[in-house]
């Protein structure tokens, strides 16, 4: 399978401490906003 539109990021220990961002407040943000399916009219989610 090819992926066209696919795109990678590393949050690297140096940019992580430029922004301010550490592990524990980075897993509670991604827990506030979990994935979910897209609905039968729904383009994006």
């Amino acid at each position: 399978m090819f992926f066209s539109n696919l795109l990678l990021y590393r949050l690297t220990q140096d940019l992580a401490k430029d922004l301010g961002i550490d592990g524990e407040s980075l897993a509670h943000a991604l827990k506030s906003k979990p994935a979910r399916a897209c609905g039968s009219q729904e383009l994006t989610t």
